[in-house]
């Protein structure tokens, strides 16, 4: 079983190894969320079954925008924010490969289920 205070202590390392790691700030954003789900499940005294990560599934919409927004109404759950960055990537490179326009506006937006856009691709600009 964990204490919350204990589960708290952890999230808040994870946050900060996020601050100090930028190759795997993804990962330690991610580790945070488990430790905080943690806390939550300790005060309600459901930490007797160890956290399984299954239940961290997320979903992730995939807004479109050329000046006008189009949202995702549906989404897709992934495990982790990197995940359905790659997943935005890929949209991205079918859209290079198979679109007839080349709208310098074109961009993807991956959002969150709280509404927190956490990524943005646009389709056919070069990285600045």
């Amino acid at each position: 079983m964990y204490r919350r205070n204990e589960c708290i202590a952890k999230a808040s390392t994870c946050r900060e190894n996020a601050h100090g790691d930028p190759t795997r700030h993804d990962y330690w954003i991610d580790e945070a969320i488990v430790w905080h789900q943690r806390a939550i499940d300790a005060r309600r005294e459901y930490a007797a079954i160890p956290f399984n990560r299954a239940f961290t599934m997320q979903k992730f919409f995939f807004d479109m925008k050329d000046g006008v927004p189009m949202r995702d109404r549906i989404g897709i759950e992934f495990n982790t924010n990197a995940e359905a960055i790659s997943h935005c990537k890929e949209i991205a490179q079918d859209f290079r490969d198979n679109s007839l326009r080349d709208d310098q506006d074109l961009e993807i937006l991956v959002v969150n289920e709280s509404g927190k856009e956490i990524y943005r691709e646009f389709v056919h600009r070069e990285p600045e």
